[in-house]
């Protein structure tokens, strides 16, 4: 089985993260692997503020795991989240 583990710098944007992460997780889906690892915090890096919390918070499946749901289905892949 091809493996491929995501290393990626996140930032406060979710959006933003989002969208790196699913071009990594796309390139590696075309490349064969079927196991697909992202970083824990891939979709936001910024400040621990609890004030904040409200705007991170998703519900599953969401903006954060939509995309790569179609991914996996598309490709037969397994993508995880450290923290799923």
């Amino acid at each position: 089985m091809k493996i491929a583990l995501v290393q990626m710098s996140s930032g406060p944007d979710k959006n933003i993260n989002i969208k790196k992460a699913g071009s990594f997780v796309k390139a590696a889906a075309e490349q064969g692997a079927r196991f697909i690892l992202l970083p824990e915090v891939y979709n936001y890096r910024g400040p621990n503020d609890m004030t904040l919390l409200a705007d991170i918070v998703e519900e599953i499946p969401g903006p954060s795991t939509k995309p790569f749901l179609r991914i996996a289905k598309k490709k037969c892949s397994c993508i995880n989240w450290f923290y799923l």
